[in-house]
């Protein structure tokens, strides 16, 4: 009976043995398709023509994946990223991907109060632009108005909102310079100082209506004369200016205009002289810029990075045929060494050296920073001119150059 007794605990072992050996295989398994699965797919894609680099840039945060969507919309869902409807995409999700490297910004929308005098208004945007938020709330910025943003710290009092963007009426003045009437706006305190802003010199003729000392008002008028002086006045355009932030944590591509410029005016007055009804000379005498220029802050990403994969898989993603590789190979080899950036002083640009290196642009916007692109580039230029890229090779071999 005792012998009995220990057989079947035996066989007991034996069978939980080979249960936890099993289980320990299934485990080994699992998690090795877990890993090598996803880097598999990974590869087939890369080396996919149809496969394309899209880059978001999602209120700062990066995130770049590979895909086969056709636009912007799709590539947002395989990326998992989810837009609110006061968001801000560009390009817009109907975009097609047409490169293979794109780049996607995405702005976020955040509560903001706009603070104009007593009136304190709540909005929800993801403007970054302080005249676009403040034209949100019917507060539109007036010539000299100032802006000043801050961060609020009592949530509770300004319903949830994080910043606060405080505007500062300027005062209007009536001026009426050599006959001419104007209205100034200013943040001057006196009437000289204003004077001095809006750039008008006075002469040792000149007189004014109040001291240069007078402290200005809100609708105050302002008289300037200056006898037996024949003036003309004309309305003129003050261009604006773009001052560029390079930036070095985004790719080239990304722009964001962050203060979009506006072109301002200024009231020009000329001293005529003026011989039987006909102008003979004429003098400029002053200048009044009545609505100042913004200028425009834009920030460019400087950083390039290039393609996943060698030079082969570059050349099958720009749809070189792998016949013809071995010929690509050499002509580039020689031609830049593979750099993408080859300058020449000539104005050679570039992989295949195109002269000028504009003339890649036909293959896509981002020929200055994609291998890809100006490996499209060549093979069209080499079957256009040459017939193939074997014939361009055969030539190069000939003239050292093609």
């Amino acid at each position: 009976m005792v012998n009995r007794i220990v057989d079947v605990v035996e066989r007991l072992k034996s069978s939980v043995k080979m249960k936890w050996l099993a289980l320990a295989i299934v485990l080994v398994v699992t998690v090795f398709s877990a890993i090598f699965t996803p880097l598999v797919w990974a590869t087939d894609n890369r080396v996919d023509s149809s496969s394309r680099l899209v880059t978001f840039y999602d209120d700062g945060v990066e995130k770049t994946i590979l895909t086969k969507s056709k636009t912007v919309g799709d590539a947002l869902r395989d990326a998992e990223i989810n837009l609110d409807d006061l968001d801000k995409i560009s390009p817009s999700i109907d975009t097609e991907l047409t490169d293979s490297m794109t780049v996607v910004n995405i702005r976020r929308a955040r509560p903001i109060t706009v603070v104009d005098g007593s009136r304190r208004t709540r909005v929800v945007t993801a403007e970054v632009d302080a005249s676009k938020i403040a034209a949100q709330v019917d507060a539109d910025l007036l010539a000299r108005d100032t802006v000043d943003t801050g961060i609020i710290t009592d949530f509770m009092s300004a319903g949830g909102a994080g910043q606060e963007i405080r505007i500062t009426r300027a005062k209007t003045v009536n001026l009426t310079l050599y006959g001419q009437k104007l209205t100034l706006r200013t943040q001057q305190t006196t009437v000289g100082a204003m004077l001095t802003e809006s750039g008008i010199g006075l002469a040792d003729s000149d007189t004014t209506s109040v001291p240069l000392d007078t402290a200005i008002t809100d609708g105050m008028s302002l008289q300037i004369w200056r006898n037996g002086i024949q003036t003309i006045e004309q309305e003129e355009d003050v261009p604006f200016e773009t001052q560029v932030v390079n930036d070095a944590s985004k790719k080239v591509g990304y722009v964001e205009v962050q203060i979009a410029g506006q072109v301002g005016k200024k009231t020009v007055i000329y001293q005529v002289n003026m011989q039987n009804g006909v102008e003979v000379s004429r003098e400029k005498i002053s200048e009044v810029v009545t609505v100042p220029a913004v200028a425009q802050v834009e920030v460019h990403g400087t950083k390039v990075e290039l393609p996943p994969g060698s030079h082969t898989d570059w050349m099958r993603m720009a749809g070189i045929p792998e016949s013809d590789f071995g010929a690509a190979n050499f002509i580039i080899s020689r031609e830049s060494g593979w750099r993408y950036n080859a300058q020449n002083p000539s104005g050679a640009y570039g992989l295949p050296q195109a002269l000028p290196g504009s003339k890649m642009a036909s293959a896509g916007a981002d020929w200055q920073t994609n291998p890809i692109t100006q490996l499209k580039w060549f093979y069209s230029y080499c079957k256009g001119r040459y017939g193939s890229v074997q014939g361009a090779y055969e030539f190069w071999q000939a003239n050292h150059w093609y």
